[in-house]
């Protein structure tokens, strides 16, 4: 298709004559778009974990309380609505045969997802202290001489690593005065922080001071057949699932709470990691701690929240309605920052409400350890490259001795720098980062960088890597472009300087120059124009009879391997300085790079693009020429793709 010179010139005389004025360009209907797929990625995490209320210490007519196991599991599971509960008659009142039914019941009660029975003993010392056993095949007596201390029975649990212990209704001068056995403190899982209605935080602030890692619960110690209703102890326990080998894995990682009020769930997490963890830590390492309590009945208010370490000493504390609830007042999800003061020491959160209800969660501890050091090699980068190539990425490694699991973040001090990845954890292995320098935009020269890491309390950190580019400038060349009187349609295959004046000054005046804003379909003028490689370009001067000028700069290389073009006309050139083949060109759309033939198939693109030679326009094809300038038809955002040199 071919265009008259003269509605060329009524349009480019009615941009010229109107400052800002608009020079309309062709506006072709656009088809309906066709609908794009997404892909979606899930990534699958831990296991979700649940709050499932229960009791693990109650007895039946098979020690000193009434009914028999089937009577107290129905009960629990259909008048109290437990989720769990677990039977711990007396050792010393049990025979084997009611042992073997408090087994054989545990296991028929037993509903995967709805109910789960657990079958356990009490070890009962009537002067030291009594323990709950649970997850045993056998059961021990205070009456057996190879169990009867407290020495000896820590002994029989050392033998059996399946069965876990918990600390019943403790005084504070019980079980030796919480004497500590290293050899049974995996198993000693639990304390009751209350029991029947009775309040022993006191009893548990002994045994944490002691060296026990033991987690919170609540019991109501049922010894009538009132098994979950006795009171409004209940013991919560976060488990993935609702089965005993869930529920005992889930107490093994101390991930239990207590609490007076029977739907109130409680939670406790440091850095992300749930209470019953035990992390090591250093002084000034950053502490998130994040509680979280809530309630579903109307009018239960949370009055107060605290985190309580050694010695029962308040390290935090919130009151209504300085929490950050969200919802009901009943709800509470509490942050809170801190730093490490160094030292081992644990925190438990104890929550209150407005009727006097208290919970417990399970403590988390932290081990004192020497602070990581951060380690960054090399110490010093350099890139050398010339001016239109990239040089070849870098790595940087990032070593945190002493420590696993530490945050690590690293930026780039200037914009032509790029690090991947900027950010991680450290799990036992160094990071590897990938450094480029960009250099697009960058003139030939000597540039200053800097790349800091960051590795909140480790040695060393920030640390500084200084980074040096040294950009030489490749040798000029020069390229003759063909200039006639009248409007010339142009576009520069070189780098050159920036101002149209520098370049083309020696031309006769007037010198008129325009380029084109596909964007807003308006011309900018000589003075709001910066010369680039494969731009197009609208040029006039004071000739009266055609020349050849001769320009000189750098090859663009891979500064200009692609043009951006908006949907609609564009004009544009090649900005390489030799003719290239139109096939030779590729579209890159909606995330495809194409080749042209089948970007113009599609209708992406219309073929061929126009040149303006003086008089009309000529369609460029087959071969495009180094210095013109053409219109382009886009028919949706693209990039128009250059071969590589």
């Amino acid at each position: 298709m071919k265009r008259s010179s003269a509605l060329l010139m009524v349009l480019l005389c009615a941009a010229l004559l109107a400052t800002g004025g608009v020079a309309a360009t062709p506006s072709p209907p656009m088809g309906k778009e066709e609908p794009r797929s997404i892909d979606l990625t899930i990534a699958y995490g831990p296991p979700l974990l649940h709050p499932y209320f229960g009791l693990l210490h109650a007895h039946t007519s098979y020690s000193d309380g009434e009914g028999t196991p089937a009577q107290a599991f129905t009960y629990a599971r259909d008048s109290a609505s437990l989720d769990f509960l677990a039977l711990t008659d007396h050792g010393e009142l049990l025979s084997d045969a009611e042992w073997a039914d408090t087994r054989s019941q545990a296991d028929a009660f037993t509903s995967t997802g709805s109910f789960a029975a657990l079958a356990g003993f009490e070890w009962t010392d009537y002067l030291k202290g009594h323990i709950c056993v649970l997850g045993s095949q056998d059961y021990a007596s205070y009456l057996n001489w190879q169990t009867n201390t407290i020495g000896k029975f820590f002994a029989w649990l050392e033998q059996r690593p399946q069965a876990l212990g918990s600390f019943a209704h403790p005084k504070s001068t019980n079980f030796d005065d919480f004497a500590f056995r290293s050899g049974a403190s995996a198993q000693m899982a639990l304390l009751e922080v209350a029991n029947v209605e009775k309040n022993f935080e006191p009893g548990f602030l002994t045994a944490l001071s002691k060296g026990w890692r033991v987690g919170a619960v609540a019991a109501q110690d049922n010894h009538h057949p009132d098994w979950g209703n006795a009171s409004g102890q209940i013991a919560g326990i976060w488990a993935p699932s609702l089965t005993p080998s869930a529920l005992l894995e889930a107490i093994r990682a101390r991930r239990t709470f207590a609490s007076d009020d029977r739907n109130l769930t409680l939670s406790l997490k440091l850095n992300g990691a749930w209470m019953g963890s035990a992390l090591r830590g250093w002084p000034g390492q950053p502490l998130h701690w994040q509680v979280d309590a809530a309630d579903p009945d109307p009018g239960e208010t949370i009055a107060q929240a605290d985190l309580l370490s050694l010695g029962g000493s308040v390290l935090a504390t919130t009151c209504h309605p300085a929490g950050n609830y969200h919802g009901s007042s009943g709800n509470l999800v509490w942050n809170l920052e801190t730093s490490n003061p160094g030292g081992d020491f644990w925190v438990f959160a104890r929550v209150r409400q407005a009727d006097g209800d208290l919970a417990y969660s399970s403590p988390i501890w932290l081990e004192a350890v020497e602070p990581p050091a951060l380690v960054v090699t090399p110490q010093a980068m350099t890139f050398t490259a010339t001016w239109g190539e990239s040089p070849e990425p870098q790595t940087l490694t990032l070593e945190i001795i002493g420590e696993s699991g530490t945050e690590w973040s690293a930026s780039a001090g200037e914009g032509w720098l790029t690090l991947s990845p900027s950010a991680g954890r450290t799990e036992g292995a160094s990071a590897v980062l990938q450094v480029a320098a960009n250099l697009k935009g960058l003139a030939p020269g000597d540039y200053q960088g800097k790349i800091l890491v960051s590795a909140p309390g480790a040695t060393g950190s920030p640390k500084e890597i200084p980074v040096r580019l040294e950009l030489s400038a490749p040798p000029l060349q020069s390229f003759d472009l063909s200039l006639r009187p009248g409007w010339n349609q142009i576009s520069l295959p070189l780098v050159t300087n920036l101002s149209p004046m520098v370049v083309f000054g020696e031309l006769p005046a007037p010198l008129l120059l325009f380029q084109y804003d596909p964007l807003n379909r308006v011309y900018f003028g000589l003075d709001q124009v910066a010369l680039k490689p494969g731009v197009g370009y609208w040029l006039k001067s004071g000739l009266v009879a055609p020349i050849t000028a001769t320009l000189t700069g750098y090859p663009s290389g891979e500064e200009m391997e692609s043009l951006d073009f908006p949907a609609g006309w564009n004009m544009a050139g090649i900005p390489i300085p030799y003719d290239l083949p139109l096939s030779s060109l590729r579209v890159r759309a909606n995330g495809s790079l194409l080749a042209w033939g089948d970007a113009v198939s599609l209708g992406l693109i219309a073929s061929p693009p126009l040149w303006f030679d003086g008089a009309v326009y000529q369609p460029c094809e087959p071969l495009m020429e180094a210095g013109k300038g053409y219109w382009w038809q886009a028919r949706e955002a693209l990039q128009l793709v250059f071969p590589s040199p």
